[in-house]
């Protein structure tokens, strides 16, 4: 009998460090996901304080009243929008013609497919390689609309680009850097309108939101 106690005691002992330890485990993991996403959060605003500065001071600003110019609009950054996608890779060179929201068209390449999912929601996104001459830099982008389109962002859609090359198990998808294409902020601009492959059927709440002039 007393060794039955004694097992039962130990048990008991041994569920209560169990659960200890596994407290620490989700308490430790809070605060290296908190500190994380602290720092993202950092380099993101950084990252668009910048931006503001570029756009108010630069001679090549795309704002055309920069003296009145007092920032750009955004989404709070939020991890959750920062996701590494299932990257296909196109080897079909088929040429894309893309219209601006001016009537000129533009050739494009389409290069990948990027295949994520955002609350429960899978959706996939086509990226484009401009068609440029030899020798000159390579341009990935991916013009996209989504259901915040001409409510809380543009309603000609936002972008993301790419200085290199998307790979497969590299690439990441933050759209935290989604962009409003340069026609927002001044009419002189021609700019690509997103395809119907690139609409989603969600709400993107990341990123650059609706220009107030």
């Amino acid at each position: 009998m007393k060794f039955r106690n004694a097992r039962k005691k130990y048990k008991k002992k041994q569920l209560i460090l169990w659960g200890m330890t596994l407290s620490i485990s989700f308490i430790m993991l809070a605060i290296v996901w908190n500190s994380i996403s602290n720092n993202y959060a950092a380099e993101i605003e950084s990252f668009r304080k910048n931006k503001n500065e570029k756009f108010k001071q630069s001679s090549e600003s795309p704002i055309e009243d920069q003296v009145g110019f007092n920032g750009l609009r955004y989404f709070d950054p939020n991890p959750e929008y920062k996701i590494r996608p299932q990257l296909i890779l196109l080897s079909d060179s088929t040429q894309v013609t893309i219209v601006n929201n001016d009537g000129e068209r533009n050739n494009y390449r389409r290069f990948a497919l990027a295949i994520f999912t955002i609350k429960n929601i899978t959706d996939t996104l086509t990226i484009f390689q401009k068609v440029l001459p030899k020798g000159k830099d390579q341009f990935f982008f991916i013009p996209f609309f989504d259901e915040t389109n001409g409510d809380e962002t543009y309603s000609g859609g936002r972008y993301l680009e790419f200085a290199k090359a998307p790979v497969p198990n590299e690439f990441v998808l933050d759209f935290n850097l989604a962009y409003n294409p340069y026609c927002v902020y001044n009419y002189r601009f021609s700019c690509p309108l997103p395809p119907r492959e690139n609409r989603l059927a969600l709400r993107i709440e990341a990123g650059e939101r609706m220009f107030l002039k």
